[in-house]
């Protein structure tokens, strides 16, 4: 299933919805459109809304690390919101779970 977005804007962040699978096969739009959006937000926040990502990998994962690294280099702090609980223990078991605010 291929991925899409959405953003949307609060007093407080920028939120990106991802809808779909978060692979090998979708990584690299999906790091050019949280990029954008990190470039773009004129908040100190980005969110990316979990919620609908029915499907993660470990290149979507190691991704979702590079846009975490590009966004901290330019003060810009990254969370993940509303992950599925199989989502979450990804998350967790990886050691990354802190870095995005879960």
């Amino acid at each position: 299933m291929p991925i899409s977005h959405t953003v949307s804007e609060t007093a407080d962040a920028c939120t990106v919805h991802l809808v779909g699978e978060l692979d090998m096969a979708e990584i690299e739009a999906v790091t050019g459109w949280l990029k954008q959006v990190v470039d773009a937000c004129t908040h100190p926040v980005v969110e990316v809304d979990l919620a609908e990502t029915i499907f993660l990998d470990s290149t979507g994962l190691s991704g979702l690390i590079r846009v975490y690294q590009y966004a901290h280099g330019r003060g810009v702090e990254l969370r993940c919101v509303n992950p599925r609980p199989w989502l979450r223990r990804i998350f967790d078991l990886a050691g990354v779970s802190p870095y995005f605010g879960l």
